[in-house]
């Protein structure tokens, strides 16, 4: 019974205790569900009280906004009327002052003529008062000279008289003179003949006396000479037997010494042995000695090796918790500086400024309308880009230079701005919003300054930063041309035999003759005129110089070849007197002279002008024309006295005009120094040769004087000055010179190079003609038709810009596609992938634009 009752009062509680959990799991979650409904509510409230805040806010910004307009438009219109109002007074006071100018004018020409009138009169009457006193002069000049004639006329009746009687007296004292003369001759020969008799007595005997002196003195001699002989006998004898008994004696002692050098050789090489068998036994004891010193060495060497490597990690970790806490220092401050301007996080990467400060060195961004470029740091070496390098500022723009360094451990800045002269009052207020940028993006690093450089004001830290003086590029204002801009006429001649040489003349017909080739040159053609006399050396030369002026006109004009006499080249023959003696008009078309029938095609050639030439044997000899024109050149150089050893240019540098002797054959290419100005005088050209590394004060005292040389008097009015600079010569300067310039490479024709090769080689046809007469053949790469722009999407296409820096290529990013600077060249390649044909061959079409 008691189990029993237990059991059931266990039962009752249980069941109570479950009932009051579950009522309090249940009030639990009415309690939470009320909260969150308190929450929400809660949260609903606040999202309307801000969003009626927000409303009032704009209400009230638009508020501001239109009153602000209205101000403005207030402010605008008061401003307007005060414009009006002094533009009003500003004309009643010209139109007053134009009054008054007006009326001083008129007073002015009134009392101009008036005093104009006395002059007049005055004038007049010192006129007649003149003409008066000429009268009395001239009568009174009359007088005097009558007087003066008669007292002239007396004085030459006298001057007669006296001179008849001095001729009369001159005679009778020459008679007398040559008679006394005439006998004292006489007495001179006579007794210049007695001296001469004793003179020849005396002779005769010192000759006498001279043979007589010198028989004896042979006699004399003769006899000296035999005792001599016989005396030097005696002693070649005695010298003789002296010298057999020298010999023996040092033949007896030269044994002895043998003997003793024998014995002494014995003894040292058995000194030698007992010598080195005891330094064997040293070097054993030594090396034993060395083994046990060396272990305990090694043994020391490991323990502080072992000190020094604790030393460097206690070093090391020193070292790393000085950085942490630099870090930690430097990144409270910066998050001062984000509380200070209100950021809630910083800004690392922002507006137009997308990668910077990644690495050490330095980064300029040159500024635009609205937008900003960076400058490539391939660019950092070349100079004279207008604004587009380092150390080169343009006056008109403005710039941001970042200069980033890396030192214990972190990353350094220092930021600057430079802002030119001629800038724009908004590019400046861009300039400083883009700075106010650069900064902000630079809050959480090291930004150790901040400076703003203007132009010949550079502190020294921002001038310390570029390798050279700091260059400014002024702005340009390009002149505006009327009328066509043809080239002028200009003809060359070419003569030669050994060494062709080509000279430059006036473009006349007078100049032309038969013997040698000719060269003209203008806007719309290059025509070679060979005389019929002309050798083949001379015609191939001028060959090779019409298709170099070809390509340095860009293949844009033809090369027309003329024989003299030939039929076939009768339509060439006209184009060529036509483009000699005949001007044109801005059309292009040729101005005929007068009386001349004018045809009534378009761009007729005339017909009619030809004229005859000087024929071959008026030319001269071709060799003697080629010492004659050589040795008529004459030779300047500019050359620094001493070449920095850095090997970099400097104005600094002291220069100095030396005369360079030229060879037989002309100047040689290894006369030309990259350090120099050569100036090449030629007659009829003058050259100024600038090197790569030449300074500006000695490219100016090269331009003095070829422009000196110029201005000389027995210069011909065809006359040139030409200037060139290194690795960009003209044809018609390498053509001056002896020796190669680098065009051709050196290739090894030895069996062993050209082995197994030349099986596969393949001689093509090379067409001469169609290089003068592209037109003929419809292949000529001139002529082929441009791949068209790209309007089908289906076809691939792509577009290359280069900018040409020197001697190199540097391609463009497609960011700066469609920007060109006026200072720079460009080289675009556009091409169309078309596939391929059924033989399986590419058709791809390109273009090539030089901008």
């Amino acid at each position: 019974l008691s189990q029993h009752l237990r059991r059931l009062l266990y039962s009752f509680f249980h069941c109570c205790t479950m009932s009051t959990k579950e009522e309090k799991m249940q009030a639990e979650a009415e309690a939470k569900q009320k909260m969150k409904a308190a929450i929400a509510k809660r949260k609903e409230e606040a999202r309307l009280k801000k969003e009626e805040k927000e409303r009032e806010i704009a209400k009230q910004k638009e508020l501001e906004r239109i009153a602000a307009e209205e101000k403005e438009k207030t402010a605008s219109e008061k401003i307007r009327r005060h414009k009006e109002e002094i533009q009003r007074q500003k004309r009643e006071e010209e139109e007053k002052l134009l009054k008054q100018k007006q009326q001083e004018e008129e007073e002015r020409a009134s009392a101009e003529k008036s005093m104009k009138d006395k002059i007049k009169e005055r004038k007049q009457l010192v006129a007649e008062q003149e003409e008066q006193k000429r009268l009395e002069r001239e009568e009174k000049k009359r007088k005097e000279d009558e007087e003066r004639q008669q007292a002239l006329a007396e004085q030459k009746r006298i001057i007669e008289a006296n001179k008849e009687e001095a001729k009369r007296r001159r005679e009778e004292q020459e008679q007398e003179a040559k008679s006394k003369e005439l006998a004292e001759q006489e007495a001179r020969k006579q007794e210049l003949a007695e001296r001469k008799k004793k003179r020849k007595e005396e002779l005769q005997k010192q000759k006498e006396e001279k043979e007589r002196l010198e028989k004896e003195k042979r006699e004399k001699e003769a006899a000296e000479n035999a005792k001599r002989e016989a005396e030097r006998k005696q002693q070649q004898e005695k010298r003789r037997q002296e010298l057999l008994k020298q010999k023996q004696e040092e033949e007896e002692a030269e044994r002895k010494l043998r003997e003793e050098a024998e014995e002494k050789q014995r003894k040292m090489e058995e000194e030698q042995k007992e010598a080195m068998r005891k330094h064997q036994e040293e070097i054993k004891k030594q090396k034993e000695a060395e083994k046990d010193l060396a272990s305990e060495e090694l043994q020391k060497l490991e323990e502080e090796r072992a000190a020094e490597f604790e030393r460097e990690q206690q070093r090391r970790k020193v070292e790393m918790e000085r950085i942490i806490a630099a870090e930690e220092e430097r990144r409270k401050k910066a998050e001062e500086k984000i509380k200070a301007l209100g950021h809630k996080a910083p800004v690392n990467r922002c507006g137009l400024f997308t990668v910077f400060g990644e690495e050490p060195g330095l980064e300029i961004w040159v500024l635009g309308d609205h937008q900003i470029s960076k400058i490539a740091k391939k660019k950092h070496g070349l100079r004279g880009l207008i604004g587009e390098s380092h150390g080169s500022f343009h006056v008109e723009r403005a710039y941001i230079i970042l200069h980033t360094s890396f030192s214990g451990g972190f990353y350094h800045y220092r930021l600057h701005s430079w802002v030119g002269p001629e800038c724009s009052e908004e590019m400046k207020k861009q300039a400083e919003e883009r700075l106010k940028e650069l900064e902000t993006g630079l809050i959480m690093d090291d930004l150790e300054t901040i400076t703003h450089e203007y132009k010949d004001e550079e502190s020294d830290e921002f001038r310390a930063y570029f390798d050279r003086p700091i260059e400014y590029v002024e702005s340009v204002t390009l002149k505006a041309t009327t009328g066509p801009n043809y080239l002028d006429k200009s003809m060359y001649r070419i003569k030669g035999r050994n060494l062709v040489r080509c000279k430059r003349v006036d473009p006349r017909p007078e100049n032309l003759n038969s013997g040698d080739v000719f060269i003209l040159e203008d806007s719309f053609g290059i025509y070679q005129f060979n005389g019929r006399k002309s050798n083949k050396m001379e015609r191939g030369k001028a060959l090779d110089f019409g298709v170099q002026l070809r390509i340095e006109r860009n293949a844009r004009v033809r090369v027309h070849i003329i024989d003299e006499g030939n039929p076939q080249c009768e339509h060439e023959n006209n184009k060529f007197w036509a483009a000699l003696r005949l001007d044109r008009n801005a059309d292009g078309e040729f101005i005929l002279p007068d009386g001349h029938e004018k045809s009534g095609a378009v761009g007729a050639t005339p017909t009619g002008l030809e004229l005859p030439i000087t024929p071959p044997e008026k030319a001269g000899d071709d060799i003697e024309w080629e010492q004659q024109y050589v040795s008529s050149w004459k030779m300047y150089q500019v050359h620094p006295k001493s070449i920095p050893e850095d090997k970099m240019p400097s104005e600094d540098m002291e220069v100095e005009l030396v005369d360079v002797e030229v060879p037989s054959k002309g100047p040689t290419v290894d006369q030309l120094n990259e350090w120099n100005v050569v100036i090449l005088d030629c007659d009829t050209e003058i050259f100024v040769w600038y090197g790569n590394y030449s300074t500006e004060k000695a490219r100016r005292m090269g331009r003095n004087k070829a422009k000196e040389l110029s201005e000389e008097a027995h210069r011909d009015p065809c006359t040139v000055v030409t200037k060139v600079r290194q690795q960009t010569e003209t044809y018609m300067f390498k053509e001056k010179f002896v020796g190669s310039w680098g065009e051709y490479a050196d290739f090894d024709f030895t069996e062993e190079h050209i082995r197994g090769n030349i099986a596969n080689l393949v001689q093509e046809d090379v067409n001469i003609d169609c290089m003068y007469y592209p037109e003929k053949y419809a292949n000529a790469s001139e002529d082929r038709a441009l791949p068209p722009p790209n309007k089908d999407s289906t076809i691939e296409s792509s577009l290359e810009i280069y900018l040409v820096s020197e001697h190199d290529k540097i391609e463009l990013p497609k960011s700066e596609h469609g920007v060109f600077y006026s200072g720079n060249c460009y080289l675009m390649m556009y091409e169309l992938k078309m596939g391929v044909d059924q033989a399986g061959n590419d058709k791809s079409r390109h273009i090539i634009y030089f901008w």
